[in-house]
């Protein structure tokens, strides 16, 4: 069992999956990876392709939402995740970069593409995100997420004490709430390039195109801020 774990989670892009997985099996020596499949059943990954057995593959039959990888992380044996949308193809180097980062400053949440919170603003305070091009603090992670195991564990207790009675009823707000658990401020770090999935702004697969979904996310921001997260001093 490595001391570090790649977490990709398959919703309805097999060929992404393939391709992350091409991928990081030069890695495999360095980290565990685990697949997180939450499309249905008939649709599946175990239904499109060989599974391999360098890699753990978690068949859920049903879309448990991007959080369930933050909760599952609670539970597995290693000391740092990092977790991978699955419409982002990160190269070895960029993956390193961000394992390099969180081994050196383990109390943030590390990534390459962030959001910043207005903290006057009383509606639509979520400001538009993108990569770096110098290291940042931020307030929210997205995409792609470096962190520890005592930082997921911390929000899923920031979602009960915003009043989320289960984990899975948090919806779009997982990357919301584990940036807000992150210890210090979450730090977004530079990047020339980032490649994605043609289909990351496709409605219907894209989850960030769902009806609701900023609304959703700016409500819990205001929950939070009332609770006095994302109050870093740094």
């Amino acid at each position: 069992m490595q001391n570090a774990a790649i977490l990709l989670t398959n919703y309805l892009r097999p060929n992404s999956i393939l391709k992350q997985l091409n991928t990081f099996i030069a890695v495999c020596d360095r980290f565990d990876v685990y697949i997180i499949d939450n499309a249905p059943r008939e649709s599946n990954l175990r239904s499109q392709i060989r599974i391999e057995d360098w890699y753990y593959y978690i068949e859920n039959g049903a879309n448990l939402g991007a959080g369930y990888r933050f909760l599952l992380s609670n539970g597995l044996p290693h000391h740092f995740f990092i977790a991978i949308d699955d419409d982002i193809f990160l190269t070895i180097d960029q993956l390193m970069l961000l394992y390099g980062a969180l081994l050196a400053d383990p109390r943030r949440v590390h990534g390459i593409w962030g959001q910043t919170i207005d903290l006057t603003a009383e509606v639509a305070r979520l400001r538009s995100g993108g990569i770096r091009k110098y290291s940042a603090h931020v307030h929210v992670i997205q995409r792609v997420y470096a962190y520890t195991p005592s930082i997921s564990f911390r929000s899923v207790c920031i979602a009960r004490e915003v009043g989320f009675d289960a984990w899975q009823d948090i919806g779009p707000t997982d990357d919301i709430l584990l940036s807000a658990a992150s210890f210090e401020a979450p730090m977004c770090h530079p990047l020339d390039e980032l490649s994605v999935c043609e289909t990351s702004d496709t409605v219907g697969i894209a989850q960030w195109k769902a009806d609701g979904f900023i609304a959703r996310r700016d409500r819990l921001v205001g929950k939070l801020l009332e609770l006095g997260c994302f109050g870093w001093r740094d």
